[in-house]
């Protein structure tokens, strides 16, 4: 991601998808770190640690949908349709994490499971948008 960045920063940052996917990435990337120290910290209960992927996934939501929307309204119109179908994918991995936080509020739902397609989802997710801005930086219209 950062060599992605740093070769193509003026072309990333000239357009609206570029930037997103930067964006997109770096946040896939944070949300893994969190959850790792979330699911770390020693001697923690499972309402506790419930609590902070609530806590999370509606902060990163927020966050999220607000990015997005900024996007959509800088993309061309004839892109924004595409845009929103492939963002259903990442945010469907926010929407895992609150299903996990819940299930372990509640002791149901299958708990940490739903953080498995969350950290895959994010994985691919990050990894991809890396290698379309160093690979692919340099194209005006991705």
């Amino acid at each position: 991601l950062f060599v992605g960045l740093s070769i193509n920063l003026r072309s990333i940052l000239g357009t609206p998808a570029h930037l997103a996917r930067a964006r997109e990435a770096l946040i896939a990337q944070l949300v893994l770190l969190v959850v790792a120290i979330f699911v770390l910290i020693p001697a923690q209960g499972r309402g506790a640690l419930g609590i902070e992927l609530l806590a999370l996934s509606t902060v990163v939501t927020v966050v999220s949908l607000r990015l997005q929307s900024s996007t959509l309204h800088h993309l061309p119109e004839h892109r924004r349709r595409a845009w929103r179908l492939r963002l259903i994918v990442l945010d469907s991995a926010i929407l895992f994490i609150a299903i996990a936080g819940l299930g372990l509020v509640t002791k149901g739902l299958g708990g940490l499971l739903w953080l498995v397609p969350t950290i895959l989802t994010c994985l691919l997710w990050s990894t991809y948008n890396a290698w379309c801005l160093t690979i692919r930086g340099m194209d005006v219209d991705p």
